[in-house]
């Protein structure tokens, strides 16, 4: 598969042409393609069996958009297998040169289907939470063993993954931190730590869930020793910080990157589905977003917090590498 900078290389014409012209410039978009899920993990709200959008009004928007310079597309769930009309919508993405990214749960390994569909990725995101009795207990019984066996699949087809890790209230500690380094030793993967989302997690299960403010303290101090010790270096420290406090942010992100809903609407993120005041339009209609920046209480996402990091102007490297390695 192609590295993204090799993918990048052919838009840098585009890119150049709407910065001087002042045009709006896409480059991303994670598309939640269906709501269905196989699990029922303890903190997610997310999913839900909704009619997903047809293939054909995806594909029409994502012609339009790479004339924006769309070249980045993340497929999502739900479980973005269970999409119905996933290899059409995939093996577009391949025949015109987009870098690919599924994220998945990893635990239908032994479905051949499923296996060509990850065969075409340029990049698998794999959602684990920890060893196999938190990991079982945060995504369900048995979960743990095939997401394994997926990660062993990917290694084998040399195809770059990326570990995610919702920090909750039973990972949030020093064991889970050496558990992920061994993993990452044993199938040379990257790493990416996320809080959980406090929006997300279904309200009877909020006190099992979100960590104590002390903990995340100390959780976030031992991840930035394991990050120097260990040269983690695709963790940026503003992902660390926002680990500990996650502050207030101005975001400027959804004016180069959009999150779509599997009913087609547009958002700046996955936490501000089904909110008004971060409605940017749907993909039928959508040519711009139409405002600058929306002031967020909180960034969950550290993809997005790197890049609104970038674009105030204080550039970390680390904030990168997560992309490029």
């Amino acid at each position: 598969m192609k590295s993204l900078i090799n993918k990048c290389i052919p838009y840098i014409p585009v890119f150049l042409k709407r910065f001087f012209l002042k045009e709006n410039l896409y480059f991303g978009i994670s598309l939640k393609i269906t709501g269905k899920c196989n699990l029922n993990c303890i903190y997610c709200s997310a999913c839900d069996n909704s009619t997903d959008i047809d293939c054909i009004n995806i594909i029409e928007f994502l012609r339009i958009m790479k004339n924006k310079g769309l070249f980045y597309v993340i497929l999502s769930g739900g479980e973005p297998f269970f999409y119905s009309e996933r290899d059409i919508l995939i093996d577009y993405l391949k025949e015109n040169n987009f870098y690919t990214v599924i994220n998945t749960n990893g635990i239908l390994i032994n479905n051949l289907d499923y296996r060509d569909f990850l065969l075409k990725a340029d990049e698998v995101v794999v959602s684990i939470d920890g060893d196999n009795v938190i990991n079982d207990k945060s995504r369900g019984k048995g979960s743990f063993q095939k997401i394994i066996k997926t990660l062993g699949f990917l290694k084998n087809n040399k195809i770059k993954t990326v570990i995610s890790t919702v920090v909750w209230k039973e990972n949030c500690n020093e064991k889970t931190l050496e558990f992920f380094r061994k993993l990452k030793n044993k199938f040379k993967v990257t790493l990416d730590f996320e809080i959980i989302s406090s929006e997300l997690v279904p309200e009877h299960n909020k006190k099992n869930c979100i960590p104590e403010t002390q903990d995340i303290g100390l959780f976030s101090e031992t991840l930035s020793y394991y990050k120097k010790k260990f040269k983690w270096n695709e963790i940026s420290d503003i992902s660390i910080k926002n680990l500990k406090e996650c502050r207030p942010i101005i975001c400027k992100s959804f004016n180069y990157v959009l999150y779509m809903n599997n009913d087609g609407k547009l958002y700046p993120c996955v936490d501000k589905i089904g909110k008004k005041d971060f409605y940017l339009g749907d993909i039928n209609t959508f040519r711009g977003a139409g405002k600058r920046s929306i002031y967020c209480n909180g960034c969950k996402c550290n993809s997005l917090l790197n890049f609104n990091t970038i674009l105030s102007g204080k550039l970390d490297l680390n904030s990168l590498i997560r992309w490029v390695k």
